[in-house]
């Protein structure tokens, strides 16, 4: 009888979470990646079960949006990057990394007054920690006070 009494609870709860308006922005997140050194880098994006769900070049310092897709808070991606070296019109692999992300729920930016809906947010920096050693770092838990996330460099 207990495990009806939360089945039913649980399913109620979905039911709920589904039919809301804020529930499709949060399965409408982003990933964000951001490449601060000099090399060019394939980004690949994984779901839980390791299905690519998307890819691009990243450029040296630049920033890129993951968000055509459903980036939903709380489930399980990974970021790979294969960082590239151009020598004497060659591109050669130098680095292969991966990150596991878990967008958290955030509060999309809204105009003074409203609060802006809540949507996943994951953002992750590749880091050289010197010659070809890179790593990803999870950079995204910088938020102000009304919980938005913040896409700072």
């Amino acid at each position: 009888m207990k495990r009806i009494l939360v089945f039913f609870i649980f399913a109620l709860f979905i039911a709920g979470t589904t039919l809301s308006s804020s529930a499709y922005n949060s399965a409408n997140g982003r990933l964000v990646t951001y490449n601060p050194t000099k090399y060019q880098v394939w980004i690949t994006v994984y779901n839980v079960f390791r299905n690519q769900m998307g890819s691009g070049w990243l450029q040296p310092h630049q920033t890129d949006y993951w968000n055509n897709c459903c980036y939903a808070a709380g489930s399980i991606y990974y970021v790979r990057a294969e960082v590239k070296k151009t020598e004497n019109g060659h591109m050669s692999q130098i680095a292969d990394t991966t990150i596991q992300v878990v967008p958290r729920l955030c509060n999309m930016p809204a105009s003074p007054g409203k609060t802006g809906d809540p949507y996943g947010y994951g953002r992750v920096v590749l880091r050289n920690s010197g010659g070809n050693h890179f790593y990803w770092d999870r950079d995204d838990i910088v938020r102000n006070p009304g919980n938005t996330c913040i896409n700072n460099q």
